[in-house]
């Protein structure tokens, strides 16, 4: 029985791990880029899954655990390389 149980998690994850991923891209052709700045700060239940990024001199938090992923912080837009300030 255990060895059966084995052989069955040893295909599930030859299985998994040929599935390729393409990061569910919605416009084909384009390529991605990676954000002007993004700093990593730790939430408060202690997982680092809250970040600041920033895109063309704007700033943006983002984090992994909201139905809201990402949100424009104009206040932070100061931490942004090539940021406008008033």
């Amino acid at each position: 029985m255990t060895r059966r149980i084995l052989l069955v998690l040893a295909l599930a994850a030859v299985l998994l791990a040929g599935c390729g991923s393409d990061n569910f891209r919605d416009l084909n052709g384009i390529p991605s880029r990676d954000p002007d700045k993004a700093e990593v700060y730790n939430n408060v239940n202690g997982h680092p899954n809250l970040v600041m990024v920033c895109i063309h001199g704007a700033a943006f938090i983002t984090t992994t655990r909201d139905y809201k992923p990402f949100e424009r912080e104009p206040d932070l837009d100061r931490n942004c390389p090539g940021a406008v300030t008033k």
